[in-house]
Order: C-alpha cells, then structure tokens, then sequence
C-alpha cells in the first residue's frame, strides 16, 4: 500500500527526474533563463496534428512577446532551438522563441525532406493551417502576448515568411521579419498582388550564393527569386509608402521606406555576408521590431 508520505516522496523524485532531464536538453548557458515546460525543449518537442514544434519560454511570470521562427529546406525547430547564437538573445530580451519543424516535401533528387511550402499546401497538409494551429496552441499552452507575435524565418523558412505574411491567414500577425529568402519568380502567389496590412523588414546578405540580393531569373526550368529590392519596393508601393531612406546600424545597411498607409514600416536591410544570418541579426530584428510605433504590434 502507498502511503501518502510514500506518494508525495514519489512525486518530488519524479518531479526532479523530470528537471534534470529537461536541462539536459537545453545548453547549460541558458539552462537558467528559460522555464522548465513539460514539452519545447530540444528533446521534448510539443506534438500538433501530425507535427511538432520547440519552444524556450523565458523565467518570470510573462505574458511574453513570442517570435515564431521558420528553419530552411531540411531543418527541423530542434535544429534552430539549439543554435545558442540565434535563440540566446531572444530569451534575454525577454521573448519566447518558437521553432515549428514542416512536413516532409520531395526535392528535385527525389528525396522527402522537411520544407515549406510557397502556396501553404503541403501534400495532404495545409502549412497555414499548421500555423494557425500552432499560434493556438502555443498561447494556451504557454504565458504568451499574442498581441506580440515577431513572424521570422531563413532561406525556405524566410521564403515561406514572405508568402505567409502575403496569405494574411490571421490577424495577430502584424510583424515579419524574413531572411536570406524572397518570393519565387514562379509562384508569385498572393505576393503579387497583396495590399499589406502588416510591418515586413527583409534582411540579406550582400553575397548570398543561394538566394542572391540581386535575385535569378526564371530560366531552364529554374523556379527563380525576386530581388531583394523589387520584392520590398513593390510591397512598399502597394502600401502607398512615398520615397526611402537609408539608414546603418552596426554591420546592417537599410532601405526604409517612408509615409506608409497606416504606419506600416516596410524596409530591407543587408550586412556584408553570404547565405547565414549574422550573430548580430537577432538583437538588429528585436531593436527594429520593438521601434514599431505604439499600437502597431
């Protein structure tokens, strides 16, 4: 017979086991800043329709700003939940950092790996679907703002941050912040012609070799990207903005466009480099994002 001395000694073992499992899968540097949480961490991700997702909530009481992050082409959210440099200032600015992995798509080898989708679509999947699924389920489940939702992504996750903030799939999306990855010349989808209602600056690396700034052409069966300039000035006409300015912070070099419908801050910015976002990337996005005027995010 279990006594009730011997049940709450069993509870306060299991809770502890369950503690030091969790930090073991998160790195000891941020062990201390982030929640214990019963899914999210690296080895623990929490499961949604036929996906899962990562997740790192900030100590203290919330409700935190949340950034939603899409990987690349064959990542998955535990790739980019590890990666210190990236998801370490986020979590000491006091935001939550969300990592959803995508479904598995067949590349031009033939191969099944994981990626997004231009259109949403995702064989029997719906990409939007997943997403307004997770936005649900991230904000019940955790101390989240969902006033404070930052969209980010790079390469094919920064693609899809284009299309997704093109879809306007759901009202709680205001702010994104795509790199390293424009709309396809073949698709052009609702990027052609959507009247923005939200904030969007797109970093880039000047030498990119796989999504270039200046872009590719459609050509030889070749999908093509929209330069980085023609996919933010046209977002930026279609949004009444009326001439731009240049502005540097750090390593990063942007167009800002200015007098914009609504307030709507709309810009590019790129930083000496190739196809990798910069360590100085994460704290250049949140100082721009936190600059949005009052009310608009």
């Amino acid at each position: 017979m279990i006594t009730p001395l011997r049940l709450a000694t069993l509870l306060v073992l299991l809770t502890a086991a369950w503690l030091g499992i969790f930090r073991s899968y998160i790195f000891p540097e941020l062990a201390d800043l982030v929640q214990e949480t019963t899914c999210g961490a690296p080895g623990q991700a929490c499961p949604l329709m036929d996906r899962n997702y990562n997740a790192l909530i900030p100590t203290g009481d919330g409700p935190f700003p949340v950034v939603v992050f899409f990987h690349g082409s064959a990542l998955t959210g535990k790739d980019i939940i590890t990666r210190e440099h990236l998801v370490r200032p986020f979590i000491e600015r006091g935001y939550a950092f969300v990592a959803p992995t995508a479904g598995l798509v067949r590349y031009g080898d033939g191969g099944m790996r994981t990626g997004w989708r231009h259109d949403g679509t995702n064989g029997n999947n719906n990409d939007y679907a997943f997403i307004q699924a997770l936005l649900n389920d991230v904000t019940d489940r955790f101390p989240l703002d969902d006033a404070r939702i930052l969209i980010a992504g790079h390469s094919n996750g920064g693609i899809f941050s284009w299309y997704l903030a093109c879809a306007d799939i759901d009202p709680r999306l205001t702010a994104f912040a795509p790199a390293s990855g424009t709309p396809i010349v073949r698709y052009p989808g609702n990027c052609q012609t959507d009247v923005p209602d939200y904030h969007l600056m797109h970093t880039h690396g000047l030498s990119d070799p796989v999504v270039p700034f200046e872009g590719l052409p459609r050509q030889n069966g070749y999908q093509g990207f929209v330069s980085t300039e023609e996919a933010t000035s046209t977002l930026a006409q279609r949004a009444g903005c009326v001439g731009a300015i240049k502005t540097s912070a750090g390593s990063f070099q942007a167009t800002n466009w200015q007098s914009c419908r609504e307030g709507l801050y709309i810009g590019f910015a790129t930083y000496d480099g190739g196809h990798s976002i910069t360590r100085a990337w994460p704290d250049y996005i949140l100082d721009w994002y936190e600059a949005l005027p009052a009310g608009n995010f």
